[in-house]
């Protein structure tokens, strides 16, 4: 398997370069179809706007957004022709609904979603709304060629299999994949999880050569402790699941996760 149709989502200038370079190299490695998406603001205020803000000041942020969308459809489409690459641009508006729900349909679509990460909950949703993977880029992080050693995290569960089993595209083109499982052995396992041993077994079937690692830290620290492992090693991508729970019908991370979005410095690549 490969990627073949990748979405990119846009939010701005700010975050352009920083998704676009994973997606162009992607889709360039997978011989993949790229899909650049800019949806325009809605019309109604948002949580995370100016407080207070007017209809008016609402109205002129859209006006901006389309000018400034505009300027990079032209720079997407350059690039993708320099490159050789088959690619298409969209535009769309998110009305009266908030911009992630336009992302989420639009990516259901695609092998692969590309994306920013912002304090709002449209990060939270593209993962958990879409089905898709998600390759989520930090602000400022520099990630063409991205997944050169990748860091597989693994706790033997539904959503980590998924993100797995997701990322084989690039755990198959990878110099170097590791397994790591955090506190093994704590009081939350269960007879059912599935040993990181068993795991890479089934990837080297796969042809792709993985070593299973296993690091103990208070729960509290687990994050930090992958964190500190994928420095040391020298790891440019996670993967791992997004786990997430109900919370009156509505569906929220779990504590790690967002923490690992909130904190990152590297690309994650998370599946739900």
């Amino acid at each position: 398997m490969t990627y073949k149709t990748i979405l990119v989502h846009v939010t701005g200038e700010p975050e352009f370069q920083t998704v676009m370079a994973p997606a162009f190299d992607l889709a360039r490695r997978c011989g993949a179809h790229l899909i650049g998406l800019a949806v325009v603001p809605p019309y109604i205020l948002q949580p995370s706007f100016v407080p207070g803000a007017t209809s008016a000041v609402v109205e002129e942020h859209r006006k901006v957004f389309i000018a400034v969308a505009q300027r990079l459809k032209a720079a997407f489409e350059t690039s993708a022709r320099e490159a050789g690459i088959s690619a298409e641009w969209v535009d769309d508006d998110a009305g009266l609904l908030p911009v992630w729900r336009s992302a989420v349909n639009y990516g259901r679509a695609a092998d692969l979603i590309i994306a920013g990460i912002s304090d709002d909950e449209g990060t939270e949703q593209l993962v958990l709304q879409s089905g898709r993977p998600v390759l989520f880029v930090p602000a400022g992080c520099d990630a063409g060629g991205v997944g050169k050693r990748i860091t597989v995290a693994w706790n033997g569960r539904r959503e980590g299999t998924r993100a797995v089993f997701d990322a084989l595209p690039l755990l198959k083109q990878a110099d170097a994949v590791n397994v790591v499982w955090v506190n093994p052995k704590d009081d939350s396992a269960t007879v059912d999880d599935v040993p990181t041993g068993d795991l890479c077994t089934a990837l080297a079937r796969h042809g792709i050569k993985c070593e299973a690692v296993e690091l103990s830290a208070p729960d509290a620290a687990v994050g930090d402790a992958l964190a500190d492992y994928m420095q040391a090693w020298g790891s440019d991508l996670l993967v791992m699941g997004c786990y997430g729970h109900s919370r009156f019908r509505e569906f929220v991370l779990g504590g790690a996760t967002r923490k690992v979005l909130r904190t990152t410095v590297l690309p994650v690549l998370m599946s739900h």
